[in-house]
């Protein structure tokens, strides 16, 4: 008897919130979507998005943009 397995190797998905709450790590299949996590809430402030550089200088599009390598 002959068993098959199909071991993919998952990317790991992590969401840096600066400090406000604790947002789960994602693991995923290669190009498929990042589940949107809720936005992170902290009094005086109002959260502008998910950036895919810690310069937030272009916005992580979940609708689009599928990770092919881990990302934080």
């Amino acid at each position: 008897m002959r068993r098959c397995t199909s071991w993919r190797k998952k990317i790991v998905v992590k969401f840096n919130s600066n400090g406000v709450g604790n947002v789960k790590t994602q693991y995923i299949e290669k190009d498929s979507d990042v589940v949107e996590p809720k936005d992170p809430k902290r009094a005086g402030f109002i959260f502008s998005g998910w950036y895919k550089q810690a310069s937030f200088s272009n916005i992580f599009v979940f609708s689009s943009d599928k990770p092919t390598a881990a990302i934080t």
